[in-house]
């Protein structure tokens, strides 16, 4: 056999593993990848009412942590600003309340996961009771639900 039988012969070979390959991805079935409300709508099995609760929530929560962020966001510029003049008791006044709004969030949050746990029903709280100690890695996307 000579040369150009072997080369088309590969060839061959190449085109059908690739389409046998791409037949199979496509029948594969697709992990969802949802974000942290999905997860948590679906884990605790939150009815309509529930959700539609939840989301409101959800709202609350934003617009708060968005203004304690805003703040602190306001309070980082201040005190790189301030490296110029070296004014190390104006730097101090600004760590602190930079973490006074950080302790703040914190509160935010935990106050977000006591309403919504207080929207489950006994069942689900014992759902959300197991749920608890991964809301860090959920909402931070190491955990996601396929």
């Amino acid at each position: 056999m000579n040369k150009k039988f072997w080369i088309y012969l590969s060839f061959a070979i190449l085109i059908m593993s690739n389409v046998v390959f791409i037949s199979l991805f496509l029948r594969a079935p697709h992990r969802h990848l949802s974000g942290p409300k999905e997860v948590i709508i679906e884990r605790l099995n939150l009815s309509n009412e529930q959700v539609v609760a939840y989301e409101s929530l959800i709202d609350q929560h934003r617009k708060e942590t968005l203004e304690l962020k805003n703040e602190i966001e306001a309070l980082n510029i201040r005190l790189f600003s301030s490296i110029p003049n070296n004014d190390e008791a104006s730097q101090k006044l600004i760590l602190e309340q930079i973490g006074e709004l950080n302790s703040k969030a914190a509160i935010v949050s935990l106050n977000h996961f006591q309403d919504i746990r207080n929207l489950c029903t006994p069942s689900q709280r014992v759902l959300f009771d197991e749920l608890a100690p991964q809301l860090s890695d959920i909402f931070s996307n190491k955990i996601t639900h396929h």
